[in-house]
């Protein structure tokens, strides 16, 4: 015996076909994929050094963020480098594009963090349930737009090659995302919030709106 399977297609069905990216091209995600390795032409590929995560400290932080559970754990920083056990209740992870970060309520500061994750040591331990869930993180909840454009020092001409770069529309980027998440875009795009790069072909790029989200850029 076999098991078939079989798709109904609506009608009146209209195809589309939407443009690949590169990442989807070459798969770039996956470099060691069939259909990365299928292509004949020669590609490099840099990434950041990879972060040890142990799955016995990954697995709990997940299995918390899902169930809502106070997590006792030890975790190390710059500011405090040897181990320091802290009570957390984590909700979401973050991948800010260089490293993976965990969103979480931290009794000790009475706050929500982010907490990088290779610096958490030994096993993280179960310790009950919390009622400080992502809905409690009013912070996690508002969202702003940052709107991009070419630095206005540049020519016209030359905003207009930045602009396609960037995949600019009208001359300009608009990104909605959470505000809390603002520091590591910035980071990500290079940009340097106090400091305007004296050469505009360096800097390329300018935040318009920077007035209205700089208090979501303070520590």
């Amino acid at each position: 015996s076999h098991i078939s399977s079989r798709f109904s297609i609506p009608t009146p069905c209209s195809p589309v076909i939407t443009p690949p990216s590169l990442t989807h091209v070459f798969n770039i995600s996956e470099p060691n994929s069939s259909v990365f390795l299928s292509c004949s032409l020669s590609t490099e590929i840099l990434t950041p050094p990879g972060r040890q995560i142990p799955p016995q400290t990954l697995q709990p932080l997940i299995r918390a963020a899902r169930e809502h559970l106070r997590l006792e754990v030890d975790y190390v920083s710059l500011n405090q480098p040897n181990r320091e056990g802290r009570i957390i209740v984590p909700h979401t992870l973050v991948w800010s594009g260089v490293r993976w970060h965990v969103r979480a309520w931290c009794e000790k500061n009475q706050d929500y963090r982010d907490f990088v994750l290779s610096r958490f040591r030994g096993e993280p331990e179960a310790i009950g349930h919390s009622d400080k869930t992502i809905d409690a993180d009013r912070d996690w909840q508002h969202r702003v737009v940052i709107e991009m454009v070419p630095d206005p020092r540049l020519s016209p001409e030359q905003q207009a090659v930045v602009a396609h770069d960037f995949g600019m529309s009208n001359g300009e980027w608009r990104l909605s995302i959470r505000a809390k998440l603002l520091p590591y875009v910035f980071k990500l795009l290079q940009i340097d919030p106090q400091n305007l790069n004296e050469d505009p072909k360096g800097q390329q790029i300018v935040v318009r709106n920077l007035a209205e989200i700089q208090d979501w850029l303070l520590p």
